[in-house]
């Protein structure tokens, strides 16, 4: 088995199994949820939009109208995404072959997506494929110079793709597309609650005390301030 296959197998092992918690974290855990949709701004007015590695549906839960479609390589995730997600259209393909004819969609998100396929520049050309001319692709990924970020790579092995993960090399491969005009821009500096109410190394119901919320948000605010930009 080569490098390539050994990376996909373990995606796939890595994120195979639906994760009920985590979606709910994302869409009703008070304290963080409402936080969610802020960086889909320009998701949230799509026509007919598509999200690629869509796994549970939390993000399309978030944009309240359209028509919306998900594709992700886990059929656990598609079903589960399609029984919680009013009105999804979701499908168990690959991010590098996408089974869409060119030209279908209004909006292509890609959350966290870049870090786990095999060829970036080959998930990116699909996405850039199925848009409609004016269309936006809307790609958030994390960036591996954060610590967060950086830890996260060296303890998680499904995650060692964010090694790969900096604005420079977005920026570059967002300009590779033919005709694209790319704005690139860092958000969320520190998103303290996603590391302090997560479900899986934090404790959600910290989110549902004000105070908690209040210093969350200060801090945030703070850490803004004073992070150097390029992390």
């Amino acid at each position: 088995m080569n490098g390539t296959a050994r990376a996909r197998r373990l995606q796939d092992e890595h994120w195979r199994r639906a994760n009920r918690a985590h979606f709910r974290w994302k869409t009703e855990a008070e304290g963080f949820a409402e936080s969610e949709p802020a960086p889909l701004d320009d998701v949230l007015r799509a026509g007919r939009c598509l999200e690629v590695g869509c796994g549970e549906g939390a993000n399309l839960r978030h944009i309240p109208g359209g028509e919306r479609h998900g594709v992700d390589r886990s059929r656990a995730k598609v079903a589960f995404a399609v029984r919680n997600v009013a009105g999804l259209r979701a499908v168990v393909p690959d991010a590098e072959f996408l089974p869409y004819a060119a030209e279908s969609f209004d909006v292509v998100l890609l959350r966290d997506l870049l870090h786990h396929v095999g060829s970036r520049e080959r998930a990116l050309s699909e996405a850039w494929r199925v848009l409609r001319p004016g269309g936006k692709l809307v790609v958030l990924e994390a960036n591996v110079r954060h610590p967060l970020f950086f830890a996260q790579a060296l303890c998680v092995p499904a995650e060692r793709g964010l090694f790969r993960s900096t604005p420079r090399r977005l920026r570059s491969e967002l300009r590779g597309l033919p005709g694209a005009t790319v704005r690139v821009e860092t958000r969320q500096p520190v998103a303290l609650r996603r590391l302090l109410l997560h479900p899986d190394w934090g404790s959600p119901s910290l989110g549902r005390r004000p105070l908690v919320r209040c210093a969350l948000s200060r801090l945030e605010r703070l850490c803004a301030r004073t992070i150097p930009r390029a992390a």
